[in-house]
């Protein structure tokens, strides 16, 4: 009988059950948030250039990462990453922008002059 209880207690074990999962997407996102906020210049720097390499998919999550986010230094690196994410760069690539209007699905409003990009030259 005691065999019986100790095998299957030793396969959990063998499988790993009870270690944990691993961390999830969010749980990363939330890790780097924190890390905007370090001492380390160089640890809030990589943090800032990994949420910024997340892209248009974590827009959402950051927005609302940023309304938790009580460190100033945290709060304006993660605003800043937001509208560096978001900025569309039409003036030097209009179809870089279409692209990037259309994969975050949203519109696209242009302006016109007369005259160079740089306004009425």
């Amino acid at each position: 009988m005691r065999r019986w209880l100790t095998t299957p207690l030793l396969a959990l074990i063998a499988f790993g059950v009870g270690r944990g999962d691993p961390p999830a997407k969010s749980d990363e996102i939330t890790l780097l948030v924190a890390q905007l906020g370090d001492r380390d210049y160089s640890t809030r720097e990589k943090a800032t250039k990994a949420l910024a390499a997340k892209g248009w998919d974590a827009v959402d999550r950051l927005n609302t990462e940023l309304a938790s986010v009580s460190n100033p230094e945290a709060a304006d690196r993660l605003r800043r990453v937001i509208a560096g994410i978001t900025k569309l760069d039409w003036h030097s690539d209009p179809v870089a922008a279409v692209a990037a209007a259309k994969k975050a699905g949203k519109p696209l409003l242009t302006f016109s002059t007369i005259g160079g990009a740089d306004g009425f030259s």
